[in-house]
């Protein structure tokens, strides 16, 4: 049972890490196209 309760807590963080990943790229992805946005502009 220990085992089974190790590894449903070690797949919630690597979603919770793979989640603030892609929050966090997303955001700078954002950042650089508005950056890039106002210098054409």
């Amino acid at each position: 049972m220990s085992t089974k309760t190790n590894e449903h807590e070690y797949t919630s963080t690597v979603a919770v890490w793979a989640a603030n990943f892609l929050l966090c790229t997303f955001a700078m992805a954002l950042v650089v196209s508005l950056e890039l946005g106002g210098k054409s502009k």
